[in-house]
């Protein structure tokens, strides 16, 4: 599969760090491309405007971006993350790149940034990712980068082998999951009990089953464009779901997106529940196309929840993981709260320029 058949869906919502973000995935990907949703209604800040992303794009892309005409509104734990994403999805099909059944589609946050080359790469190798539940494949809380057991133990729990077959611990865990069916620690999540009572009442059947449940990040999860086109025509498209899209769509209130699909009031008891973008597309993949979950590896990017205030902490924390991914065959870039976004695009390039970030031995991973 040629690396041009790769296509990445960016969601861009927030101030100065849009262009950053967009800048970060240009510089390390070669042949993919570039799908860009503006969400409607952020707060951009001053001198930004869809005109000077166009011209930023024609000045520094080379053809491969193409921005999305259509600004949905997007806010965290609401329909209109996967929106967002569904709507680059139709863009990309009009344009004729997923014209191929075999071309993958990438799902990119704001706040994701790159901090090695080789994704596409990665993607075409691979049928799809997958895992059961967020915190045990793409989550790390490395709260001092002082101690080196910190960074170990946090990086075991995501290793594996880049080589088939994998015996790993994580592949072997995400694998061995899909094949018995166990979802246990989803639906036993408190966070998305909402979706899980949901789903479980039969009310959905029979175009979702009460379970299999999957509950997946989706920085970095990628698809092949036919279950995706098979996801929007028999699991999306005139589904509840769809319904509570155009609702919050329509609403002049960003309190609560998913009340009217939960029948509930209560914001937090259904926050989790509402992104909808982290648990449709693993669920419907889990369900449909069980068979594909064989090969699946976990997603690309580690969320990373680290306390990243000091200069010097933030580039010992960047310079750890650029050398720790050479040795985590799926890890390619990270997921970092948005307001330090800016601050650490701007370090990955001062690493890239090896001002400071000099080579080293990599983290050790079991």
């Amino acid at each position: 599969m040629a690396t041009s058949d790769i296509v990445v869906s960016i969601a861009l919502g927030g101030p100065s760090f849009a262009f950053a973000t967009l800048e970060n995935v240009v510089i390390h990907t070669v042949n993919a491309h570039l799908i860009v949703h503006l969400s409607a209604g952020s707060d951009w800040g001053p001198g930004f405007s869809e005109s000077r992303v166009n011209s930023w794009i024609s000045k520094h892309c080379h053809g491969r971006v193409t921005l999305n005409r259509n600004h949905l509104r997007v806010q965290p734990g609401s329909p209109g993350v996967l929106g967002a994403h569904l709507s680059n999805f139709h863009v990309c099909e009009a344009a004729g790149w997923c014209a191929n059944p075999a071309s993958k589609f990438v799902l990119m946050a704001a706040n994701v940034l790159l901090l090695r080359h080789g994704l596409e790469q990665h993607v075409a190798s691979h049928s799809l990712s997958f895992c059961i539940h967020q915190s045990s494949c793409a989550d790390a809380t490395l709260q001092s980068v002082t101690q080196n057991w910190a960074w170990r133990s946090a990086l075991d729990m995501i290793s594996w082998e880049a080589k088939e077959p994998s015996t790993s611990s994580l592949l072997h865990q995400i694998r061995h999951s899909a094949r018995t069916r166990n979802d246990s620690v989803v639906v036993n999540f408190a966070w998305v009990a909402r979706y899980v009572e949901l789903l479980r009442s039969g009310h959905l059947l029979p175009t979702w089953l009460p379970g299999p449940l999957a509950h997946m990040p989706h920085e970095g999860s990628f698809y092949p464009v036919r279950i995706i086109r098979d996801f929007v025509q028999r699991g999306f498209q005139g589904s509840v779901f769809a319904a509570a899209l155009q609702r919050q769509q329509a609403s002049q209130s960003h309190s609560c997106p998913c009340c009217g699909l939960y029948g509930t009031n209560s914001t937090w008891s259904s926050l989790g529940s509402c992104c909808l973008e982290e648990l449709l597309l693993p669920t419907f993949v889990w369900q449909r196309h069980p068979g594909m979950l064989r090969t699946a590896v976990p997603p690309s990017i580690l969320r990373l929840w680290v306390n990243l205030h000091t200069a010097n902490n933030a580039s010992r924390v960047i310079c750890e993981l650029i050398a720790a991914s050479r040795g985590l065959g799926h890890l390619f870039g990270v997921k970092v709260p948005h307001f330090y976004s800016g601050k650490v695009s701007h370090l990955i390039r001062e690493a890239r320029a090896s001002r400071w970030c000099r080579p080293g031995p990599s983290v050790q991973t079991s």
